[in-house]
């Protein structure tokens, strides 16, 4: 507004204007530490935050005056913990409130605290000061009596007035594991009482971060998988790296790692037990100055638990294959496919079984037994066939033999084949010396048809009947020299299909009377201990521990209790549609089923 003044015969022009001038702000309240509370070299300072607050002005210092303040540092949040480490004594410290016009008010008023350590200095190992290290290096320091953890600060200035690492460790040891830029860098390392009180901080070493090796790229499985088994952990060669440190860990800081390990190749197999959850691994390459370079992108799996046991994984065969039997080695399973041949189904990963290979035979592949790296084929009029699987997916046919047998089962037992079948039109038990293939004994004159075979304990139990379950035993200590020393007629009837033995217990298997359990102790004498009588036949049991697990036709796979051989109890069963079964084997957490009905192959998890 403009007002007009005569003034002594003069025109005066006064102008007023208004001013808005921002209120100062009160002061906060102080939280920690409490007035007189001891601590230790490193406090942190806590208050009330302040209602319109941009900012906040803390001051430390060794007098009430605060003429010099030890510390005097500008902040926006209502936490502070200095750099500066204090030495015994006693201190001050207040704060101010800064408002939006970065101006501050009064301070607060003054507290006191007394600083008392109460831990030892750490002293630092590795890396030694002004080393030449990886871009992810290890920071090791000696234990200090009676500390319940340490912090450690890495910075790229002297005065550690800003960290690139600062972390609390229950240990002496501090893995980085965020690739550091190449430069030099600083670290100390302080330990703490059971009060969370810090002590000094250690002697600061310096370290010169290098250029480091390139890390691999991950493979399998792949980011963010869902996955029903443990899987083995993939990632391709990274150059010039002469191994690897893997990480898991379900916590994507790798704060703890579940496993840490170093590799010269580049598959992890882990051994460590996982529960369900999402997990994280990581691989760093190693060059040949030993050096780990950085991790490589963190990729991560969800375990899925399933109830088992379950079918984890499946494959389907062509409808000319007819799967029949089948055995585990390693990673692969030989499966009989009769007219189609001899299929491997590759097995690495439980969840996705494939088909790596068939190998066709003459007539129909029967029963196979693998040992080494041969594969031992029953191809019943075609004889017994050797196979050579050194390579599983370029299996090669080394020699046939017996072929005046028509062969069922087989077995193979220190250098010696064991096989029934109708040799030279007879029902016959043969026994073939493997360095020459030739046959050194012959039973001929058997009561019934053999079916399957089985070794144990110099003992050979060959099962069968057509419509009686049959075992024969035969002393084999000298293999040449076998004699049948032992009958087993059962009274239920049933026709025996195969035969598993574990310490004096045989498991005759039937197509009509289910399983029955038999005391073989002693040979002359066969007794019957108890039967489990499914509604399905009972086509093969593979027997482990105290489990009996069997291919019960279309009954599927059957899981018994057999630790009491009088009252065998079935605990589950695995079912498909259509599934049907005429052998299985087990091996480690897993049992694996040629399904002729459904021209498929299933890996079932047991465990």
């Amino acid at each position: 507004m403009k007002k007009y003044l005569k003034v002594i015969g003069f025109s005066v022009i006064v102008i007023f204007i208004s001013c808005h001038r921002v209120a100062l702000l009160d002061p906060p309240l102080l939280s920690t530490p409490a007035e007189g509370a001891e601590v230790g070299a490193a406090p942190t300072f806590t208050w009330e935050a302040v209602e319109d607050a941009a900012g906040y002005m803390i001051e430390l210092d060794d007098a009430l005056d605060f003429a010099s303040p030890l510390v005097r540092e500008e902040v926006t949040t209502t936490t502070f913990t200095s750099s500066t480490q204090l030495q015994e004594g006693i201190y001050y410290w207040h704060v101010a409130t800064q408002n939006e016009e970065n101006e501050y008010g009064d301070f607060s008023d003054a507290r006191s605290f007394t600083v008392a350590i109460s831990t030892g200095t750490p002293v630092l190992i590795s890396p030694a000061n002004g080393e030449e290290v990886n871009q992810t290096p290890s920071l090791i320091w000696g234990a200090v009596d009676d500390a319940a953890g340490y912090r450690v600060e890495v910075s790229e200035s002297d005065d550690f007035s800003t960290t690139v690492v600062s972390d609390v460790v229950l240990d002496t040891t501090y893995n980085i594991l965020t690739a550091l830029d190449e430069g030099t860098y600083y670290w100390h390392v302080a330990a703490k009482d059971e009060e969370d009180n810090y002590g000094l901080y250690s002697t600061s070493r310096n370290f010169i971060v290098l250029g480091g090796i390139a890390p691999p790229v991950l493979v399998s499985p792949v980011n963010g998988a869902e996955v029903t088994v443990v899987p083995d952990l993939v990632w391709n060669e990274a150059e010039g790296a002469i191994g690897y440190m893997i990480e898991l860990d379900d916590d994507a800081d790798f704060s703890s790692p579940l496993a840490s390990a170093e590799r010269t190749d580049t598959v992890y197999t882990i051994a460590t037990s996982l529960d369900s959850g999402t997990f994280y691994w990581h691989v760093a390459s190693k060059d040949s100055d030993f050096n780990f370079g950085a991790y490589s992108a963190t990729w991560q799996f969800t375990l899925i638990t399933l109830d088992l046991p379950c079918v984890v994984g499946s494959c389907e065969f062509p409808v000319s294959y007819s799967p029949h039997k089948c055995m585990a080695s390693g990673t692969e399973v030989y499966v009989t496919c009769k007219e189609a041949g001899l299929a491997v189904i590759d097995v690495s990963d439980p969840a996705r079984p494939m088909e790596a290979n068939i190998l066709e035979t003459d007539n129909e592949a029967w029963d196979v037994f693998v040992e080494g790296k041969r594969v031992y084929l029953s191809d019943r009029a075609g004889g017994i066939s050797i196979i050579d699987i050194t390579s599983p997916f370029d299996m090669k046919l080394l020699e046939v033999f017996g072929s005046d047998l028509d062969c069922r089962g087989i077995f193979v037992s220190e250098g010696f084949l064991y096989a029934t079948g109708y040799y030279q039109s007879k029902s016959a038990f043969v026994i073939y010396d493997l360095t020459n293939v030739n046959p050194v004994y012959a039973d001929t004159n058997m009561s019934g048809t053999p079916v399957e075979v089985c070794v144990a304990n110099n003992r050979a139990y060959v099962a069968g009947g057509t419509s009686e379950s049959l075992l024969w035993v035969y002393d084999v200590s000298n293999p040449a020299a076998a004699s049948l020393i032992g009958e087993y007629s059962s009274d239920r009837g049933g026709a025996g299909t195969h035969v598993d033995v574990a310490g004096n217990i045989a498991y005759l298997s039937t197509r009509t009377k289910g399983l029955e359990l038999l005391d073989v102790s002693n040979s002359a004498n066969i007794t019957r201990l108890g039967f489990y009588y499914p509604a399905d036949p009972v086509y093969e049991a593979k027997v482990v521990g105290n489990t009996a697990y069997i291919a019960d036709g279309w009954g599927g796979l059957k899981i018994v209790d057999v630790s009491y051989p009088a009252a065998p109890v079935e605990l589950d069963a695995v079912v498909t549609e259509d599934m049907s079964l005429l052998g299985l084997d087990v091996s480690g957490n897993y049992a694996y089923l040629p399904d002729n009905g459904n021209k498929a192959f299933h890996v079932v998890q047991l465990e």
